[in-house]
């Protein structure tokens, strides 16, 4: 039950990081059936998805296509022959920000940057719940971490698994705290 025309521009965005990632952090290895059941926990089946990933087999994701309308970079071939290949990762990470949902690789510095982008906007927007550092309708896979972002946690480790409100709240406030 796909609509592969999103007439309306609505997606969510997905990062599976795959490959090497698994060697150092064998926790976050999933097959496509594991991926799929995480994100229709949040996601409902025939919405558009963006996949950021490193998989070179795109094949791997043919359970989630058959259940989503599914977007990879390089379908979106046309619209950036003119941008350095060197920046495409800039380019997913920009896109992924914006869905109305994203579910990142715990783990993985791209997810977290990710993270922290959504941060960003959800302060310049004044999403519900931005004072409390938590980010909505932003997750991770596997499922042991999926609600990483959804509570305000100080800065501890392992820091390069998410991104912290730190990075995002009051970064704009020129006084100092006062601490007498």
């Amino acid at each position: 039950q796909r609509y592969p025309r999103n007439v309306d521009g609505v997606y969510d965005a997905v990062h599976v990081r795959r490959g090497d990632f698994q060697q150092q952090f064998p926790t976050t290895e999933m097959d496509a059936s594991e991926i799929l059941a995480g994100l229709k926990e949040y996601i409902a089946p025939g919405s558009t998805i963006f996949i950021c990933t490193n998989e070179r087999d795109i094949s791997f994701f043919a359970p989630i296509q058959e259940v989503y309308d599914v977007s990879f970079l390089g379908d979106f071939g046309q619209m950036l022959s003119d941008i350095n290949p060197n920046y495409f990762p800039l380019v997913e990470q920009m896109v992924a920000s914006r869905g109305r949902v994203f579910i990142g690789t715990f783990y993985s510095t791209f997810s977290a940057y990710i993270a922290r982008l959504r941060g960003y906007y959800s302060v310049k927007e004044m999403h519900q719940g931005h004072m409390k550092g938590g980010l909505r309708n932003t997750y991770f896979l596997p499922s042991k971490y999926k609600k990483e972002m959804q509570l305000y946690q100080a800065v501890h480790e392992p820091i390069y698994g998410r991104d912290f409100p730190v990075a995002w709240r009051d970064i704009d406030r020129l006084e100092l705290p006062n601490v007498s």
